[in-house]
């Protein structure tokens, strides 16, 4: 378990930062919970948060590349990403750094 820390304005807090509680195996499917939520996306690429479910769409495929972890939604098999205006949406893979993800 640990925790990830994302600037992401569309996430939830005022001030454009979000920390989630990690849950799962790691290396495995993680889920991304912040009381009672869950980081959640659709087959459109909008990331959002929604009522913990426990359904795929909330669940995420973790994969660690050289320069971090990269989460592939289970339902949608896009990858989460952003740009550089703190932007969080998924996309497909794409090779690029803004779908590589820091956890602390």
């Amino acid at each position: 378990m640990g925790s990830w820390e994302t600037n992401a304005r569309k996430c939830g807090q005022a001030n454009g930062t979000t920390t989630w509680k990690i849950t799962g195996s790691q290396g495995g499917t993680r889920t991304f919970q912040k009381e009672g939520y869950c980081l959640d996306s659709n087959a459109g690429g909008k990331v959002y948060m929604k009522k913990c479910n426990g359904g795929n769409y909330q669940k995420w495929q973790e994969q660690y590349v050289a320069a971090g972890w990269k989460y592939k939604n289970v339902a949608t098999g896009r990858y989460l990403d952003a740009n550089s205006g703190g932007n969080v949406y998924t996309e497909p893979g794409n090779g690029g750094l803004y779908q590589v993800w820091k956890v602390s």
